[in-house]
């Protein structure tokens, strides 16, 4: 089982980011292999958000990835950038 966080920096409107987390929310639930996909935000971190997900492979998150973007396509004045951590079960 792994853990990987995607932070990611936010540069929209309250309407949008809801969009955007519905768009991989949507994609999650058709993918086999996502145990957990959850919006986190925190009061340390460098970055706005990250999605904590609990997956088996690293494939996973580039297949939500591409999923997440038919429903919702990335405008990047928005989405500037993102950043991916992987922990992986010892």
């Amino acid at each position: 089982m792994m853990i990987l966080i995607r932070y990611f920096d936010w540069f929209g409107t309250n309407e949008a980011l809801a969009k955007e987390r519905e768009a991989w929310e949507r994609a999650s639930k058709e993918m086999d292999g996502i145990t957990s996909i959850r919006l986190v935000t925190s009061y340390q971190a460098r970055y706005h958000y990250a999605w904590m997900i609990e997956t088996d492979s690293y494939d996973n998150l580039q297949e939500l990835n591409s999923r997440a973007r038919k429903y919702n396509p990335r405008d990047k004045k928005v989405l500037t950038h993102t950043i991916v951590e992987i922990f992986d079960e010892l």
